[in-house]
């Protein structure tokens, strides 16, 4: 199975890298060594920390490693310095004196346009890609409360909460909906191996734990009460998904896409 880099979720076919696992390996291994060369703030830190994860889940789960930019950790407040950061460091893996620091030898025919190709979508990252998700730019029509509750319990550029019911009880107190929910199996890392999600985002309170993306969809909940919705969520965390013999969820968590 291949992983796969895109800017977003809407990226034409044709912009996306596809790298095979070991080839993954690699592209990692020299971005994440070349950033060693560079002084970092707390924020940089972080884009580099993801980057780390994404090799670690390689490790235990191969072709479940790729990726969207829009999903590393940025700050629209930093988004420039950090996007001018990360080019630096991808240019850097691309030199000679990196290759050397690798107990490997590098294929440079295979890497290196991967390198550049990412080089190229990173520079293509704006506050625009940032909230690509219509849903995330949602946040500024709804009340304070639940901004405040979003802005103070998420941890990802997703409306997904470890307490999610709370989240539910205030949204829809305060006149809001959801239209959508997509599922997420939490999940160790050595579990991806059989879950029926891949990639996704660290647990920030257990970094032994991810957040698995499915492909698990449910529309149309426009017109569901809280309690409908509740019922519904309960039943598929009972139950779970399973594919085949092989892949199975563990936790599943719901994120919400809001009603307009």
């Amino acid at each position: 199975m291949s992983n796969i880099i895109r800017l977003n979720e809407t990226a034409p076919n044709e912009e996306w890298i596809v790298m095979s696992n070991q080839g993954t390996d690699c592209f990692l291994d020299l971005l994440i060594t070349s950033a060693d060369d560079f002084e970092k703030t707390e924020q940089q830190q972080e884009l580099i920390s993801f980057l780390k994860d994404q090799k670690d889940i390689n490790a235990v789960a191969p072709g479940t490693a790729g990726f969207d930019l829009n999903e590393m950790v940025w700050q629209e407040s930093t988004l420039k310095e950090d996007v001018e950061f990360l080019i630096r460091v991808t240019e850097g893996a691309q030199k000679e004196r990196t290759f050397r620091k690798l107990p490997y030898e590098v294929n440079t025919c295979i890497v290196l346009p991967w390198l550049e190709r990412f080089a190229l979508l990173i520079d293509h990252m704006t506050a625009e890609n940032l909230s690509v998700k219509p849903e995330f730019e949602r946040i500024k029509m709804i009340n304070e409360r639940v901004q405040n509750y979003i802005e103070n319990n998420s941890f990802c550029s997703e409306y997904l909460f470890k307490d999610w019911e709370s989240f539910l009880d205030l949204l829809y107190a305060e006149g809001g909906r959801i239209s959508s929910i997509l599922w997420w199996d939490h999940c160790t890392k050595k579990q991806l191996r059989e879950s029926v999600g891949s990639g996704g985002y660290k647990d920030p309170e257990n970094e032994e734990f991810i957040y698995a993306e499915t492909q698990l969809y449910k529309e149309g909940l426009e017109t569901y009460t809280l309690e409908e919705i509740k019922e519904y969520i309960g039943h598929e965390r009972k139950t779970g998904f399973q594919y085949g013999s092989k892949y199975r969820s563990h936790d599943l968590v719901p994120s919400f896409y809001l009603a307009d």
